[in-house]
């Protein structure tokens, strides 16, 4: 089983701004959990693609919502999650996973095992 940049890049206008590199990283991030979700072969690639535009979705929208606070040389870095909706990507891994009586993730991140 293979998953390529090519079939997870068209999946949102904001991928194919990302490097291929950058997203073959979200396929390699994604690739572990898919082999441990329990899902049936035939419906491994399918929540392979899906998760990994998860990964992705996430990634890019840690770009917006990033707060600094400094003080004197420490400097605090957090992210403000409460302005970020799910994105459709992990609602339809959700869904997959649901039809095969399989735990769901976690609203808003990437979970790993």
């Amino acid at each position: 089983m293979e998953l390529t940049v090519e079939t997870v890049k068209p999946m949102d206008k904001r991928f194919k701004k990302a490097d291929d590199a950058t997203i073959q990283s979200w396929i390699n991030v994604a690739k572990p959990m898919i082999e441990a979700s329990g899902l049936p072969e035939s419906q491994l690639s399918y929540g392979w693609q899906l998760l990994s535009a998860h990964v992705g979705t996430q990634l890019l929208n840690r770009s917006s919502n990033v707060s600094s606070k400094t003080m004197g040389p420490l400097t605090m870095s957090y992210f403000d999650w409460s302005s970020v909706n799910t994105d459709p990507f992990l609602d339809m891994y959700n869904d997959l996973l649901s039809r095969y009586g399989l735990s769901l993730l976690g609203r808003n991140r990437v979970q790993f095992l």
